[in-house]
């Protein structure tokens, strides 16, 4: 997607001046497209308490401990010979 993201201030600008003006009016008063003016209102609300369309899983979920504890504990703490720092 070119451009930049659009913030919470211009979305809230955006809607003071919708109030009073045109969609194509307030999208420029507000720094947007008119085609963010009409995603802003399709989606009915801000941004940020819209939900995420992705959901990451986190890294170390129930269980995940015991798959690397072997990894921790087999890592060397010796330090590197001075030869192998360039």
């Amino acid at each position: 997607m070119p451009g930049r993201r659009i913030n919470r201030t211009q979305v809230v600008k955006y809607m003071e001046h919708r109030k009073e003006l045109e969609q194509e009016a307030a999208a420029a008063k507000a720094g947007i497209s008119v085609r963010s003016a009409r995603r802003i209102e399709r989606a009915g609300d801000l941004p940020a308490k819209q939900e995420a369309r992705v959901k990451r899983h986190p890294v170390f979920t129930p269980g995940r401990h015991l798959e690397l504890t072997p990894l921790f504990k087999s890592t060397s703490r010796t330090p590197c010979p001075s030869s192998a720092v360039a």
